[in-house]
């Protein structure tokens, strides 16, 4: 399942909590489309009018694009 086709699912599912396992997995190339990637999800989780709760776990979050952690406000490091 590609990101689009979740994100359209998850909208019209509307009130769930979205669980992103291994997160960073997905953003460990510096290629084109980790940075397409960390775009789409950055301007769905801006203008999407559902009620999503997104927890998401990460070993590396050095892995993850700044801007996802910047702009996504993560609000608590649970990392030991």
């Amino acid at each position: 399942m590609n990101l689009t086709v979740l994100l359209a699912l998850v909208d019209r599912i509307n009130r769930l909590i979205l669980y992103l396992d291994d997160f960073d997995k997905g953003f460990a190339g510096d290629d084109d489309l980790s940075k397409r990637l960390a775009g789409m999800l950055l301007t769905w989780m801006q203008e999407r009018t559902s009620e999503v709760l997104i927890i998401a776990s990460a070993n590396n979050i050095q892995w993850l694009p700044p801007e996802l952690t910047q702009k996504w406000a993560l609000r608590r490091d649970f990392s030991r």
